[in-house]
């Protein structure tokens, strides 16, 4: 689909503007409440009308369709939302007790903090194993279903806008996050990306999960190179959001690089 016209000087690949953006405009006020016209997981406020987008998971290079020269890649824990959502989700799972106690047992690693990322993956894959191996993928899906429904009171309503302002001039939007797919699919597709790179949890021959990330976490380098995967190395004009040292990695990869701050808003148009 070709990109509708675009008024001054598109950036190549050649020349980047690698500047983070921090913009401090103002402290953000009634971020509980979505945009009126935001899209909203329950379907009942569509807002804008919405092309009918296939959404692709974890996707490579050699599988996407690229549709765009201009991609829009953001971060969702503390960017488009206010703050953590994977620790809810444990939590509806496998009971906040429950949770409690395989933190608890982790946490010789938690506070030790060596082996830097390396062993910060580590110890969630271990979190993730004690919570989900031996569960239903069925019982699973339907309690990501459950928890999205519950988000969109934790988004940040001026990154909603942001992300409308890309909607609208056609850019393919990307959700790049370390959280599950199991709740992120549909957020996702309501909040109208066409595609989503994050979590995928190993699904055993009977229907269970098997405790396994299919895939490495998704955080620092790893969201570069699924980005770039992604990207199939075609010429992209990227932006990227994000509001953590995980997103630091990509944000360098962007033309357009925004850092989100938790008491700033970004204007609606850049």
């Amino acid at each position: 689909m070709a990109l509708p016209a675009r008024t001054g000087r598109r950036r190549h690949r050649g020349h980047r503007d690698l500047r983070l953006v921090d913009v401090d405009l103002a402290p953000l006020h009634r971020a509980d409440a979505l945009p009126r016209e935001a899209p909203r997981i329950d379907g009942t406020n569509a807002g804008a009308p919405r092309r009918d987008r296939h959404l692709r998971f974890c996707v490579t290079g050699g599988d996407a369709q690229r549709r765009s020269g201009v991609v829009a890649a953001f971060d969702f824990d503390g960017t488009i939302t206010r703050r953590d959502t994977l620790a809810g989700f444990l939590a509806r799972v496998a009971g906040r007790r429950a949770l409690a106690a395989t933190l608890l047992a982790e946490s010789p690693r938690l506070i030790a903090r060596r082996g830097g990322d390396q062993q910060r993956d580590a110890t969630k894959e271990r979190v993730l194993a004690r919570i989900f191996a031996g569960r239903s993928c069925e019982e699973v899906s339907r309690a990501g279903r459950a928890y999205a429904t519950e988000l969109p009171s934790r988004y940040r309503s001026d990154v909603i806008e942001r992300l409308r302002w890309h909607r609208e001039q056609d850019h393919e939007l990307v959700m790049v996050s370390a959280s599950l797919d199991c709740y992120l699919r549909h957020v996702a597709r309501e909040l109208g990306f066409d595609h989503l790179i994050c979590i995928e949890l190993e699904v055993g021959e009977d229907g269970r999960l098997t405790g396994k990330l299919k895939r490495p976490n998704v955080r620092g380098n790893e969201k570069v190179r699924r980005l770039r995967e992604y990207l199939g190395g075609e010429p992209t004009e990227l932006w990227a959001y994000g509001n953590s040292a995980g997103d630091e990695a990509m944000l360098s990869l962007a033309d357009h690089a925004v850092r989100i701050r938790p008491r700033c808003v970004i204007a609606r148009n850049p």
